[in-house]
């Protein structure tokens, strides 16, 4: 993955969002991985010294690339937004302190999740939006948008019955909605220490 991509160039994965020295939010992830994405072009135009939603970067919204939007979105009037966000917070693999490297993975790739699915209807896909796990609901698609100004609030949204994943190694997996707790904050840790057997791990 891109992602994946990123952290073997940077030697950890990307920040989730970048700030300047008055801590103004300057660049989301999915900004600073577009040349793993092969969207140099978009890239290059992203002014990285300049907010997020400056005038120059806020022409860039009509661009979202289409590896963000999710297929099972039904709104074709949505194109700005992306549906795709990192879980963030103490205990993940993006912490408050910064973003870890593969080898922090300690629970392993297969058993820990990179990038989950939400159903966005408030934020441009280069915004630096994502899920605060200390805010997040337990219920996978309970909210038809799981969404708030400050980032989502719980996984799904587009499909039926769950959300789809990917895993740090790059498998996709799909988090039904009956989902156990623990089974997803398992999913969450990358150094928790909750051994899940392949059966405990959700496949699309």
């Amino acid at each position: 993955s891109a992602l994946n991509a990123y952290a073997a160039e940077y030697g950890t994965y990307p920040p989730p969002v970048t700030y300047d020295a008055q801590g103004q939010p300057m660049c989301s992830w999915r900004v600073l991985i577009l040349p793993q994405l092969g969207e140099t072009a978009l890239y290059q135009r992203y002014r990285f010294d300049q907010a997020w939603d400056s005038v120059e970067n806020a022409q860039l919204f009509a661009s979202c690339p289409a590896v963000y939007i999710s297929p099972a979105r039904d709104d074709p009037r949505l194109s700005n937004e992306a549906n795709y966000v990192l879980l963030t917070g103490s205990g993940t693999l993006f912490p408050p302190e910064g973003p870890l490297a593969p080898s922090g993975v300690l629970d392993g790739p297969s058993q820990t999740l990179l990038v989950a699915e939400v159903k966005n209807s408030i934020a441009e896909w280069s915004k630096p939006w994502d899920i605060d796990t200390r805010k997040m609901t337990a219920a996978i698609g309970g909210s038809p948008i799981g969404s708030t100004a400050n980032g989502p609030t719980s996984l799904g949204g587009n499909h039926q019955g769950g959300a789809t994943a990917a895993m740090a190694d790059g498998q996709a997996v799909w988090l039904p909605a009956g989902l156990a707790p623990e089974i997803l904050n398992a999913l969450i840790s990358p150094a928790g220490g909750e051994p899940l057997t392949p059966a405990e791990i959700p496949r699309p």
